[in-house]
């Protein structure tokens, strides 16, 4: 792909990650959650995890909506119906991607390397809402719904569709806007000076953050089609929005690589160069594998679509079978 030709390029010909030139960039002092620190050195496992610039708000978003699923997810089995281990999986590796992120020094390295901040935005914004969606939590919810009444599932009150049907969550909801939404949203992280104002201020961080997942959430909400959602999309469809995808990173890719001044203070022009790259190739990987995922899921609804047809024109060669040995064994008899 081009995006790894470019990632190539830039790794031979980026600078190692120095915050520019001079005692006074030696000097610069970042925001953290409580005290300001010295922007940490080179990049590196080890730095990644030892520089890490909390953000409470997510972190406690994250640890929240984790508690409810696992809680949620007993009492289903609790009451004796079955829920699938893979979706447990993607939820918990979503909102683990989320963790990393709001915990980890990512933020701390973004301020003078590109990738770093690249692929914040990408967990908040694109894998970690992704795989969240994967795990179902609406339809978790309404299971522990089922299970935790004794009232007849017809006199109960549909509240999840009661919600879904409003004029107003169908229309922030409609496939369109969530995509128009999701492509301006890198856009507006990356060319309006909101980067600066993030790596100065662990709040607007994680007001971003917050801003980021609910986007993603609502983008693959209708897209993944795990849960109940107020616009049902088709097999086609699905893929076409998701193509539509590869463009939009390729655009905010080179558009990022095209830049030939600073988008941050202390982020050289070669690290932006290389985190544009990995942002491009990041975005469109996990567009791939979802378009190949939903490619699949048609597949194999065609394929039991097939087989019911099959069995139902069985069965209905079966019972026309039965008449006619019926009529013809009546007309035996009567004569």
């Amino acid at each position: 792909m081009l995006s790894l030709a470019l990632i190539s390029t830039q790794l031979a010909t980026t600078i190692p990650n120095s915050p520019g030139s001079g005692s006074a960039a030696a000097a610069k002092v970042h925001f953290s959650a409580t005290i300001d620190v010295m922007a940490p050195g080179p990049l590196s496992a080890v730095a990644f995890f030892t520089h890490p610039q909390l953000q409470p708000v997510t972190l406690v978003a994250v640890a929240a909506s984790t508690a409810w699923y696992l809680s949620a997810r007993r009492r289903v089995a609790a009451a004796g119906r079955a829920w699938p281990a893979a979706r447990t999986v993607s939820f918990l590796a979503g909102e683990l991607v989320m963790l990393v992120a709001a915990t980890s020094g990512l933020l701390a390295f973004g301020e003078t390397n590109f990738t770093a901040l690249a692929i914040w935005y990408a967990a908040f914004g694109v894998v970690g809402p992704g795989l969240v969606v994967l795990g179902a939590p609406l339809r978790l919810g309404e299971l522990v719904s089922l299970g935790a009444t004794s009232e007849p599932a017809t006199g109960r009150r549909d509240t999840l569709g009661v919600v879904l049907s409003k004029r107003v969550v169908r229309g922030v909801t409609f496939p369109l806007v969530t995509w128009v939404v999701f492509a301006a949203s890198g856009m507006v992280f990356f060319f309006t000076g909101l980067v600066d104002d993030v790596l100065a201020d662990t709040w607007v961080a994680q007001a971003s953050a917050v801003g980021l997942i609910l986007v993603g959430l609502a983008f693959w909400w209708v897209v993944v089609a795990a849960d109940r959602a107020p616009w049902k999309l088709g097999y086609w469809q699905r893929i076409f929005y998701l193509l539509a995808t590869f463009p939009l990173f390729g655009v905010l890719g080179m558009t990022l690589q095209s830049e030939t001044t600073r988008i941050a203070p202390y982020v050289s022009v070669a690290s932006l160069h290389l985190g544009a790259a990995v942002l491009w190739v990041l975005g469109e990987t996990v567009s791939l594998y979802a378009t190949i995922a939903v490619f699949v899921q048609w597949l194999r609804n065609d394929e039991r679509n097939a087989v019911a047809h099959d069995q139902a024109s069985e069965a209905a060669a079966a019972r026309q079978l039965a008449l006619w040995r019926a009529s013809r064994d009546a007309a035996a008899r009567a004569r």
